[in-house]
């Protein structure tokens, strides 16, 4: 949400970079390419898997939440649009090898279903 991001965790220090939705000449910039203002109603979108993590400090989790609730809400379509969120987890930094391979391999998944692809024969067989 560009439009709102400043209110939230860290998000004021973000806008020297982003720019301020409460500067009149940035507010239809920010709204022209954020992400949750421009789900459309009733367009079909495909398979989307968001992540985030419920502590992360950064990038505060609602802003996920937020887009996956409206897509899910507005979007027609019978593509999953899925929220994965790591629990007792931050922005990255400090995450457990074992985490990260199972965050790695539920997007793979996630990616090989939707993309409609298949494994080769034998895979993952030593």
């Amino acid at each position: 949400d560009l439009l709102r991001f400043p209110q939230f965790n860290n998000g004021r220090l973000w806008a020297r970079e982003y720019g301020d939705p409460e500067d009149s000449k940035m507010f239809p910039i920010l709204r022209s390419y954020s992400p949750y203002h421009n789900i459309q109603p009733g367009r079909r979108y495909p398979a989307i898997l968001i992540g985030t993590a419920e502590t992360d400090d950064r990038v505060a989790p609602m802003h996920s939440l937020k887009f996956a609730a409206r897509l899910q809400a507005l979007a027609a379509t019978d593509k999953p649009v899925l929220l994965e969120v790591q629990m007792k987890a931050g922005h990255g930094a400090g995450t457990r090898r074992s985490s990260v391979a199972n965050e790695a391999a539920d997007r793979l998944a996630f990616s090989l279903k939707n993309l409609y692809m298949r494994l080769p024969p034998g895979f993952g067989r030593p």
